[in-house]
């Protein structure tokens, strides 16, 4: 048995590999990974968006970059944002990088090994509905109800989600993203909400009795950050004109 375990040794100590065969087949596994990496981000974002990031965030305005500072710093210390259950809103106009911004915390915080939620409001909106229906199902074929729909949005680490305030603004409505937030501030599990809404119409479209309950601990917890510099498109298009 020794002895054929040093010849075992001997043969592959004697195998030479190619240097330069051993380096196409790394580059290789590195396409192969940049590839699957591209893949999971157009499914997630979208072609258009897919390679946005923090790194190509173009800023061109003096708040700009005090609210992308803020975005970088929470993206740099997820384990303190986690633990204490941070929360960001990104609220103003269409255009002003909004999307750009959470896309690029959101590759961060999935780089660094955390579960990430990330879905538009009425979207989530439309699937609770259908799942009224009885035929809403998971990517894995599992028939979803209203609480299975929600509870995802509730245990996941990190959530995102965008366009608050495109909806019908019903109590119901309001009803389902008090739940969800409510879960999550009881837990101290962070989350990131974006809106093109201004201020005050971003506050009225999440109180659905008066109180301001989310609106006082988004507060307490975080930092509502008001997107109001030029918009990119417009500042693209005045460039070329």
């Amino acid at each position: 048995m020794v002895k054929a375990k040093t010849a075992i040794s001997n043969y592959f100590k004697n195998i030479k590999i190619d240097p330069e065969a051993e380096k196409e087949i790394e580059l290789k596994e590195k396409r192969e990974n940049a590839e699957k990496l591209k893949a999971g981000y157009i499914k997630l974002f979208g072609k258009r968006f897919w390679n946005k990031s923090l790194d190509n965030y173009e800023i061109y305005d003096d708040k700009q970059k005090q609210v992308y500072q803020l975005c970088l710093d929470y993206s740099d210390n997820l384990q303190k944002v986690y633990k204490t259950g941070k929360v960001i809103v990104l609220t103003g106009k269409p255009g002003t990088g909004k999307n750009h911004l959470i896309y690029g915390m959101i590759k961060k915080i999935l780089a660094a090994g955390y579960s990430v939620e990330f879905a538009k409001w009425y979207r989530i909106m439309r699937d609770i509905k259908e799942s009224w229906t009885g035929k809403f199902f998971s990517a894995d074929g599992w028939r979803m109800n209203e609480n299975d729909i929600i509870k995802k949005y509730i245990t996941c680490k990190f959530l995102f989600l965008e366009e608050i305030g495109i909806q019908y603004k019903t109590d119901n409505e309001r009803l389902f993203l008090y739940d969800i937030l409510d879960h999550r501030y009881s837990d101290c599990k962070p989350y990131i909400l974006t809106s093109n809404l201004s201020l005050d119409e971003f506050k009225k479209s999440i109180d659905f009795d008066g109180y301001n309950r989310i609106w006082d601990r988004i507060n307490e917890t975080g930092k509502v950050l008001f997107c109001d510099w030029e918009s990119y498109r417009t500042r693209r298009r005045d460039n070329k004109s």
